[in-house]
Formats: C-alpha cells, sequence, structure tokens
C-alpha cells in the first residue's frame, strides 16, 4: 500500500487507524479520499499527526472540534481511494481480509490505542475478587467480520480467551472480548511496545 508515500511504520498507523476511529470520506472537490481521524486525546492525536507529516498528506495539525474531540485530516489522494474501495464497497465499513493478513503489532496496538478499553470484571460468585477484561470496540462490523477478527487473533498473535459477546442493549451488535490475567496478558506482551505514554491507561500486565 502506498509504497513511495508511507514507511513500512506509518502504512501500519494508517492500516490500524482505518480499522478503529478512522473514516475515509470522499473529498467533496475532489475524486479522492481523504483519511480522517478522532480523538479526546490531544497527545495521541498529535502523535499521529507527527508520525504522519513526512508523507506530506498531513500538512494541516488537529483541530479542536466540539465537544472537545481532536480531529485530524489529510488532503485527498488516491492512495485514500484506494483504502476506501477495500473497506467502503458497497458503502458501509468492512473489516477486508488482506488488511487483517498486513497488519503487524504496530497496527493492532494502533487499532487498540484507538477502540480498545481495559476493564475489571467483578464476578457476583466471588465478592472482592477482580478479573480483568479486554473490550475492542468492534460493534459497527458484523458478527461474521467480529469472528474473522477473533480467529486472526488467535492465528497471527497466539491470543487465548479472545471471545465474541454481543453489547448489552444494543441487539445485533457484538465486540470482541479478551478475558482473564491469561488472555490480557497475551493482548499487553503484543501491543506493549508501541503503546505510547499518553495511552499507558491502556496498557497493564495482570498479575495471575
Amino acid at each position: 500500500m502506498g509504497k513511495a508515500l508511507f514507511s513500512p511504520r506509518q502504512e501500519q498507523i494508517v492500516l490500524g487507524t482505518t480499522l478503529g476511529d478512522g473514516y475515509l470520506r470522499m473529498g467533496k472537490s475532489s475524486a479522492n479520499a481523504r483519511l480522517e481521524t478522532k480523538s479526546k486525546d490531544r497527545d495521541y492525536i498529535f502523535w499521529k499527526y507527527r508520525e504522519l507529516f513526512s508523507t506530506g498528506l498531513f500538512s494541516h495539525p488537529p483541530k479542536i472540534r466540539p465537544l472537545g474531540a481532536w480531529l485530524l485530516y489529510s488532503k485527498c489522494h488516491p492512495i485514500f481511494t484506494e483504502l476506501r474501495s477495500l473497506f467502503y464497497p458497497k458503502g458501509r465499513k468492512i473489516v477486508p481480509p488482506e488488511v487483517l493478513e498486513n497488519l503487524e503489532p504496530l497496527g493492532l496496538a494502533v487499532w487498540y490505542m484507538d477502540d480498545g478499553s481495559l476493564n475489571p470484571l467483578i464476578r457476583k460468585s466471588r465478592p472482592g475478587k477482580v478479573y480483568p477484561r479486554v473490550f475492542l470496540c468492534t460493534d459497527n462490523f458484523s458478527h461474521e467480520e467480529n469472528k474473522l477478527i477473533r480467529t486472526w487473533l488467535e492465528s497471527r498473535f497466539h491470543l487465548r480467551y479472545v471471545t465474541v459477546g454481543g453489547v448489552s442493549g444494543s441487539p445485533n451488535r457484538y465486540r470482541i472480548r479478551i478475558l482473564g490475567n491469561n488472555g490480557v496478558n497475551a493482548l499487553m506482551k503484543v501491543v506493549g511496545p508501541y503503546v505510547i505514554y499518553p495511552m499507558s491507561r491502556k496498557f497493564r500486565m495482570v498479575k495471575p
């Protein structure tokens, strides 16, 4: 993807962002698409800006938007049009299998920093006992796509205890869950080297 434009590191950041909070929007006055991504974490969105600046496609720093979100957007370019054809073949964002095949730990870490959360689970059957769990907010993807992500996480990164669970109060919406000490620690070993300091709240090794 865009070998003349993106370094391997930049390619992973773009792919992880597009799977996560990114949106590929067709330009109003251009036949090409641009990449947009939002975050309430100022330092995180500026990290993306600095990482991608040398491409020449992100010439404007992130801008603050209503309700406190920061918006980073690129220039319109054929490379983003190419990506849009992969991610939005029928107008709805999907998970392209060929993108998963090319996603490395850095790309997964960006996806996780965009859409992941680390939460405790307290079981009623064992009061006071806390179990860690990770959610990857893949709610906008279909059940089949979530199962594809689960299989990919298990085979590509050898993660364990990966499940596809329904979203409470939202019928027909699903998300990836990684449960328990072993499952969470396995994920943290993969993404940990790439989780940047401003997002360190999403990184924690847990004791068995």
